[in-house]
């Protein structure tokens, strides 16, 4: 139940990941089941969401194989989000949100939630690394190339549009 065009079929890593999470109130469940909130009533009290959508975006994290079920009280039936391993993973794409939203959107000050490490008493500070390399990842050190050859024809779009934005400016 996508009201926005399906990146389902495309053939690109981030488009299909926005097509599985890239809607807020998927973000934003997310972030509760990381801070621990883990029942339906209580992330429905806290986002302040409705039932009906609340409802559409877990079935789909589980249907992603992000969340799965655990029933925690039988009659009546009723569960708990748990993240999968995938799940897991991407604790620090929403870490990262957060981080840019402190800094850009509060500007490092008046924060509403600070993040500390359980192994000391200071606020983290998330950095994208390369495993290979063991340097950050920022703007302007990676470059892309061609992966799968069953995707060549989108690799020559591509390239296509970055040479023809060349020729432009």
């Amino acid at each position: 139940m996508n009201q926005r065009t399906s990146f389902e079929n495309t053939a690109c890593s981030i488009a299909r990941t926005l097509n599985i999470i890239g809607e807020w109130w998927t973000i934003l469940i997310l972030r509760d089941i990381f801070y621990k909130i883990t029942r339906f009533s209580a992330l429905r009290e806290h986002l302040g969401i409705s039932r009906k959508i609340l409802t559409i975006r877990l079935n789909s994290l589980i249907e992603n194989n992000i969340l799965k079920r655990k029933r925690y009280q039988s009659n009546p039936s009723r569960f708990e989000y748990i993240l999968t391993e995938a799940g897991k993973e991407l604790f620090p794409v929403i870490i990262a949100l957060k981080e840019w939203g402190d800094k850009w959107i509060y500007e490092g000050k008046e924060i509403p939630i600070i993040l500390y490490s359980d192994k000391s008493s200071k606020s983290i500070k998330p950095l994208l690394i390369d495993e290979n390399t063991g340097k950050p990842i920022v703007y302007g050190s990676v470059r892309a190339d061609k992966g799968s050859e069953s995707f060549q024809n989108e690799w020559d779009s591509l390239v296509k549009a970055v040479e023809k934005r060349r020729l432009n400016s």
